[in-house]
């Protein structure tokens, strides 16, 4: 296919990058001279120094054959109208815009969809990393969750201990004890890995790998007490877009959505249910939160304030979300919240880069904002040409 990217900024040019990668034709256009130069010594195609808004340039770099065209400069408006101009001027490619204002976009007008603006995509940073750390959470950070894509299957992992339902029993006596279709795929024993009979015997520290729907792992994990393995206590820093969106997950308030990790969270007794506490440092921000989330522990502080974490008692907790717009401190607060107690941790960066640093200090999932954006427009080229009607 072929590919028109506007913006030779980050995400634009790793964007280039992955889709020369793929055998696609791009062209890439920037009225920066300075970053059109660099770029062009470092991807193999086109590079145009202009503005991306005229239809000169853009009949140079061949929008008449183009498949897509991608907006992605530093400002929103600028990618919202130049989308609208090609797609009121052309007829073939779709256009995907990067707009990060969210009130451009939310609430759309009733019966309007992104062809509002005439744009057939539009890509929200805050919105696409919110949903990749949310996830995170409901695919792994808490508990190993595979979903087998096109059926309702689902696989989870659980630790036997010794006061375990589970401890000591084979196989074959665990089918009979529960009324539900379900299947023990592998047993994880030490270092090895175990396709289990109907007389094994699974032993202490074993870790047992269930396959069922999630109706079913439901039921058994609720009538064999293991809803002590899902989270209790969450701490999200930051009360921007991207937290809101994590508090609104935990608190059961996206009706839309059904995971097996809010499933499991119903189980537990009122008074053991999961608290959520948000730290942010803005008043006003604070303020909204509190009549957004009146079942949240909102906390207006600084995180970064010596000794905050452990004057608010927060040890052995079950999870940190760090959301803040400041990488580095994302980075630093969730490695010191491990090394004080915390079983999980979830950083948001904004570089590339600093994923890999992330995972080397410990921290369990780190989600980057432009990986996220340069992730959801490649698979809406994937998708191949769907415009919106």
């Amino acid at each position: 296919m072929k590919v028109i990217i506007v913006g030779a900024g980050v995400v634009g040019i790793q964007l280039a990058k992955r889709l020369i990668e793929e055998h696609h034709d791009v062209v890439l256009i920037d009225k920066d001279p300075e970053a059109v130069k660099n770029t062009s010594h470092s991807i193999d195609c086109m590079v145009i120094q202009d503005k991306g808004n005229n239809l000169i340039v853009l009949k140079k770099a061949g929008i008449d054959k183009a498949d897509f065209f991608i907006c992605v400069t530093g400002s929103d408006e600028l990618n919202l109208v130049t989308c609208n101009m090609v797609s009121q001027s052309f007829s073939k490619p779709v256009t995907i815009a990067r707009v990060r204002n969210e009130d451009y976009i939310y609430p759309m007008p009733i019966g309007m969809s992104h062809k509002y603006y005439n744009v057939d995509h539009i890509i929200n940073p805050g919105k696409e990393t919110s949903e990749a750390i949310i996830r995170s959470i409901e695919s792994g950070v808490m508990r190993d969750i595979t979903l087998f894509e096109g059926t309702r299957f689902e696989m989870t992992s659980l630790q036997v201990q010794k006061s375990s339902f589970f401890s000591g029993k084979a196989v074959k006596d665990l089918r009979q004890a529960f009324p539900w279709e379900f299947l023990i795929g592998v047993i994880l024993r030490g270092d090895s890995y175990i396709i289990p009979s109907g007389d094994t015997v699974i032993e202490d520290k074993d870790t047992i790998y269930f396959i069922a729907t999630r109706e079913n792992l439901i039921e058994i994990f609720k009538i064999v007490g293991e809803s002590n393995l899902i989270p209790r206590s969450v701490v999200i820093v930051g009360g921007g877009e991207i937290g809101s969106s994590v508090a609104s997950f935990f608190l059961g308030k996206q009706k839309e959505r059904q995971s097996f990790i809010l499933a499991l969270m119903r189980l537990l007794p009122k008074g053991k249910r999961r608290a959520v506490t948000i730290v942010e440092k803005d008043y006003q921000k604070c303020k909204r939160l509190a009549e957004t989330f009146p079942d949240a522990l909102i906390l207006n502080a600084d995180i970064s304030d010596e000794g905050f974490l452990e004057e608010q008692g927060f040890k052995e907790h079950d999870l940190i979300v760090t959301t803040t717009e400041k990488e580095d401190l994302n980075v630093i607060t969730a490695m010191y919240a491990k090394s004080q107690g915390f079983s999980k941790a979830v950083t948001l960066v904004m570089q590339l880069n600093y994923v890999n640093v992330a995972y080397r200090l410990g921290i369990d999932v780190a989600i980057s904002l432009k990986n996220c954006v340069i992730g959801s427009i490649l698979k809406l080229i994937r998708r191949g040409d769907v415009k919106n009607t």
